[in-house]
């Protein structure tokens, strides 16, 4: 259980929030509002008032960054909606609401019994879905020129460098910092000790987590250095150095993969070519779960080039996964179009025992299977129009370094969703922070490509 100090933090955070509005730019106070719930606020820590969603990690920075920009920034969001964009809002809003109407009935497996789904929690669900696509919009609209862009890439380089410190502690002397602090360790234990060491989870709940931060936090400090900025007096090229020992240390091999990745091609790859492999990355994450949905994916050829390649232990959780997956997109072709729904009724259960038999790990087939094809469709299309726009705003700006700042994002992005097609780093509380980078690349692609449009238009008129 979490201590009264936990509570405490989590219900007052809207007033530190406040606060930091009133010391800072607008920018700077929605960024570390967002990033710094993420990166400080408990896990798994909330009040859960009757019809509304639970005050915790997800909703407060939210509600904290809401008040802020209205009543002391007296900057409020405006959403503008229109074309795709709309028809993605109205996706991701009502088509879990249309998800708990079909999904009334209750189920009997085994045993175990699963209650249908009520209006209640219709309601509450809209409400979960609003605050959770409303970070989107502050990055969109408040991070559009080239100098708040910037400030986003030194904002995440300094949460990279502040968190560096309790990553090292953690990682020497075990994951302790939210037991100290909050009195509890939100997950398995067990699952953050790594080859003969531990990795750090700090307060994002898991050691993955904490490596994807830290992926992202290096692939923003290579942008620093790539154009010579410095971060508080600090050489860029010690800081990226810095950041990616400490990912090393953290023991992570996909997050790794992503930062070293990500560094050579920040540093070393052209304009287009990051824009390009972004693109591509995009295209993966949307055709891979509608190839599996159409048996089109060779899962037993996959198993067994990694079985012959790589080494049996991995090959065998790389074929419990396809299994797993497998089995999941047979139970979903019953509920195609809107899914099964929440409170476990995606699962698959034992016929006999009623016990779950299913291992959820991909955001991909976790949205599929509770939210169906309509509901993963609006929110990973969302995901990946911002690097799509990128990717032809890029053509249109003459300035380098604000060039390769957009497609640098674009790459971050896209590593980012791809993540999501094994993992689920942006299903938990507090993930609003990467809808917020996404939104971020949205808004400033949006920017440059509408002030495109306005030149054109005013050359050709007579």
């Amino acid at each position: 259980m979490p201590n009264i100090f936990a509570f405490f933090v989590v219900m007052v955070y809207p007033l530190i929030a406040m606060f930091l509005y009133k010391k800072m730019s607008v920018q700077k106070a929605t960024f570390w509002t967002i990033v710094g719930g993420y990166m400080f606020l408990p896990v798994n820590t909330g009040i859960d008032l009757p019809l509304i969603p639970a005050f915790d990690k997800g909703s407060m920075p939210v509600l904290g960054a809401f008040l802020g920009c209205k009543y002391i920034a007296k900057q409020p969001i405006k959403l503008n909606l229109s074309g795709l964009l709309a028809l993605l809002f109205v996706g991701n809003v009502l088509g879990p609401f249309i998800t708990t109407v079909l999904n009334q009935d209750s189920l009997l497996i085994g045993g175990t019994y699963i209650p249908g789904m009520t209006l209640y929690d219709s309601v509450s669900i809209v409400m979960k879905e609003v605050i959770g696509i409303f970070p989107f919009f502050l990055g969109r609209y408040l991070f559009k020129s080239a100098s708040a862009h910037l400030e986003m890439y030194r904002g995440l380089v300094i949460a990279g460098l502040i968190y560096s410190v309790l990553e090292l502690i953690e990682i020497r002397l075990s994951p302790q910092l939210h037991v100290w602090i909050y009195g509890f360790f939100p997950h398995d234990f067990g699952q953050q000790m790594r080859n003969g060491g531990f990795r750090s989870a700090a307060f994002m709940g898991h050691g993955l987590l904490v490596s994807f931060f830290d992926a992202i936090v290096l692939s923003a400090a290579a942008v620093l250095w790539n154009l010579n900025e410095k971060i508080r007096n600090l050489a860029p090229a010690g800081v990226v150095f810095y950041l990616l020992l400490v990912l090393i240390l953290n023991k992570s091999t996909g997050a790794i993969v992503y930062g070293l990745l990500s560094l050579g091609l920040i540093k070393y790859s052209s304009v287009k070519f990051n824009t390009v492999f972004a693109i591509l990355l995009a295209a993966l994450v949307l055709s891979y779960p509608i190839l599996s949905v159409l048996k089109l994916i060779p899962y037993k050829e996959i198993y067994e080039w990694v079985e012959v390649h790589q080494d049996a232990e991995r090959a065998q959780s790389l074929g419990f996964r396809f299994e797993n997956e497998v089995a999941l997109l047979d139970h979903v072709r019953d509920r195609f179009y809107f899914g099964w729904g929440s409170w476990g009724r995606n699962f698959l259960y034992n016929e006999e025992s009623g016990k779950s038999e299913s291992t959820i790990d991909g955001l991909w087939i976790l949205d599929l299977t509770s939210l169906g094809f309509v509901g993963f469709l609006s929110r990973f299309v969302l995901y990946c129009l911002p690097v799509y726009m990128a990717f032809n705003a890029v053509k249109l700006m003459s300035s380098r370094k604000e060039a390769m700042m957009l497609a640098s994002h674009a790459w971050i992005i896209g590593f980012t969703i791809l993540d999501q097609l094994p993992n689920a780093s942006m299903a938990g509380a507090g993930s609003g922070w990467l809808i917020f980078l996404i939104g971020i690349l949205y808004g400033r692609s949006e920017y440059v490509l509408q002030r495109a449009n306005k030149r054109k238009s005013l050359n050709q008129s007579p």
